[in-house]
C-alpha cells in the first residue's frame, strides 16, 4: 500500500512525501480500500531505509526521471547564472525556470531547500557577472575610487583611523 501512496504522491506533487503526516487519511483509506488491505498496515512502512529507496527508484524509473546529483545541481547552477538569471531577477520567476529545466532533462526536483540553493547561487553569480561586466567597462582610475569606498576596514586600518581622530 505504501508504494502505491509514494507513486501516488509522486504524480500529484511531483515530488515524493517526507513521511506518514504528509498522506491525508481519507486518501489513505482511499487506496487502502482499492487495494482490499487495512489502513492501519501503512503505520509499519519503514520511511527510511532500503524499502523506500528503492520505492523511490522504481517510481522515478515509472517517471522517466533520474536523481537530481551533485554534478547537475552544478550545471544547472551555471545555466541560471549563465542564461535565465541574466534576464530574469525575480526569484520565483527564476526557480520556476530551473523546475522547468529539470523536467526538460528527466530530472527530478530537488529538495526545497536545494532549489533554493541552487537558484540563490545562480542570482548571485549572475549578479557578480554582471557586476564584472559594467567595472570592465569604466576606465582603470575610475573603477578604483567606488571600490576604495566599499572596501571592509581590517583591525590595524581601523586602529590607525582611531589615532587620527584623538
Amino acid at each position: 500500500m505504501a508504494f502505491a501512496l509514494l507513486l501516488k504522491f509522486y504524480g500529484r506533487f511531483g515530488r515524493f512525501t517526507r513521511g506518514r503526516a504528509e498522506l491525508h487519511n481519507d486518501a489513505v483509506e482511499f487506496v487502502a480500500r482499492q487495494l482490499g488491505v487495512d489502513a492501519g498496515s501503512l503505520g509499519f512502512y519503514g520511511w527510511t531505509g532500503r524499502t523506500i529507496k528503492r520505492h523511490r527508484a522504481e517510481i522515478r524509473a515509472h517517471h522517466g526521471l533520474r536523481e537530481c546529483t551533485v554534478a547537475d545541481a552544478a550545471q544547472l547552477t551555471d545555466w541560471l547564472a549563465g542564461d535565465c538569471a541574466q534576464q530574469e531577477r525575480r526569484y520565483e520567476l527564476v526557480r520556476d525556470a530551473l523546475l522547468g529545466e529539470c523536467r526538460a532533462h528527466s530530472i527530478e526536483s530537488p529538495t526545497p531547500d536545494r532549489v533554493d540553493r541552487i537558484v540563490r547561487s545562480g542570482l548571485h553569480q549572475a549578479e557578480q557577472a554582471l557586476t564584472e561586466r559594467i567595472a570592465g567597462r569604466l576606465p582603470a582610475g575610475v573603477r578604483a575610487r567606488p571600490l576604495a569606498l566599499v572596501q571592509v576596514p581590517t583591525p590595524m586600518s581601523m586602529r590607525r583611523t582611531r589615532a587620527c581622530w584623538r
